[in-house]
């Protein structure tokens, strides 16, 4: 059948030519208002649209006359190994897949789980092979602490200055639990480090309860940089990266410390 040409495409069930100088074609499907558009241009490109700016564009709905439910909409070469974008119906184990003539890019699987470089993430988020990060990777926020108070852990920096506190005192801090297991801290602290204990001051992170050991002598507290007035240790400056377990902030490692 020919639509705009008398003689069809040899071959060509539907053939419908322009009889335009431009040499583009609309189809229009009439709504109550509007039209549904299909558009061939001169340039070759294709455009499908809805009738109205509030329009949704549905292909390969699942809602179909016939009730099939696992439909799938392959834009490029069906076969694997070649690129394609893959978009399935929820009712099959990948919903969303692209690949590339050298293999899978990313898929997105019913069960919430989404995979870089394989078809089958075995978690939330799986990754095969590499990654490569630029720019700020969580939160890089930087808090200061200049009194006792409690840290924050939606900033991903926290530096303690008692510097411009009284000496001969031990200032206490407290940290909140992490928001998510695997969160984490950086915490850095700055005393005053006299010749002498009353010369000095110190600061403590806990006692608490959601903080591993670390240095000290008191279960569940962390002294990042302080002086202990017994004499057994002293550092004016330091830091340490925490690592929320779910349960405990544990401490991965140590850094800038001065030992006396």
């Amino acid at each position: 059948m020919g639509i705009g040409i008398e003689t069809p495409t040899a071959g060509t069930v539907l053939d419908v030519d322009p009889d335009n100088a431009a040499g583009s074609n609309s189809i229009r499907f009439k709504g109550s208002s509007q039209a549904t558009l299909f558009h061939y241009s001169s340039g070759e490109h294709i455009y499908l649209r809805g009738g109205k700016t509030t329009s949704t564009v549905f292909i390969g709905d699942v809602r179909t006359s016939n009730g099939s439910s696992n439909q799938k909409i392959v834009v490029g070469n069906a076969a694997s190994t070649t690129a394609k974008l893959h978009v399935s119906s929820s009712d099959t184990a990948t919903v969303f897949r692209v690949t590339s003539n050298d293999g899978e890019i990313l898929a997105a699987t019913k069960n919430q789980r989404v995979g870089i470089g394989t078809e089958t993430p075995l978690q939330t988020l799986s990754v095969s092979g590499s990654a490569a990060f630029s720019g700020s990777f969580g939160s890089t926020a930087i808090e200061t602490l200049t009194s006792a108070g409690a840290l924050s852990v939606t900033d991903g920096v926290s530096i303690i200055d008692t510097t411009g506190l009284a000496n001969n005192a031990l200032y206490n801090f407290t940290i909140p639990n992490g928001t998510f297991v695997g969160q984490q801290k950086v915490v850095y602290g700055k005393i005053n480090a006299g010749a002498s204990g009353p010369l000095s001051n110190a600061f403590q992170i806990g006692p608490s309860s959601n903080i591993d050991s670390g240095i000290g002598n008191v279960t569940g507290q962390l002294m990042l940089s302080g002086t202990d007035f017994g004499g057994w240790q002293s550092y004016p400056r330091g830091g340490a990266t925490l690592l929320w377990d779910g349960t405990k902030w544990i401490t991965i490692n140590f850094i800038n410390f001065f030992w006396n």
